[in-house]
């Protein structure tokens, strides 16, 4: 799995910030870039991971986002009608996951 782009200096920091730590929380204003800086965080630490939202929109922006940032890996998705995890990068919507379990 490699990262492909370029994060500003801030993004750097924020990088930098959650690599220190096992868990974290990143609060940023809108257009701070986020969810590249997470993309980031996922391919260093290069784990399996399970991405939720809360919306339908964001599950979309994810999935849009990742391949464009990532190179080597397969996107799930959980939510929305479909249920095709992959194991490597999976999305879910809370709401998917929590009529999953009935």
């Amino acid at each position: 799995m490699a990262f492909i782009g370029e994060l500003g200096k801030e993004q750097k920091k924020a990088v930098a910030a959650i690599m220190a730590h096992e868990t974290g929380i990143l609060h940023a204003p809108t257009a701070f870039g986020k969810t590249v800086v997470a993309i980031r965080v996922i391919a260093e630490r290069r784990v399996n991971t399970l991405i939720l939202t809360h919306s339908r929109q964001l599950l979309e922006q994810w999935r849009a986002r990742i391949p464009s940032f990532l190179r080597g890996v397969e996107v799930g998705v959980i939510g929305g009608g479909k249920r095709k995890p992959t194991g490597q990068i999976d999305i879910a919507t809370y709401q998917s996951l929590v009529n999953g379990r009935k």
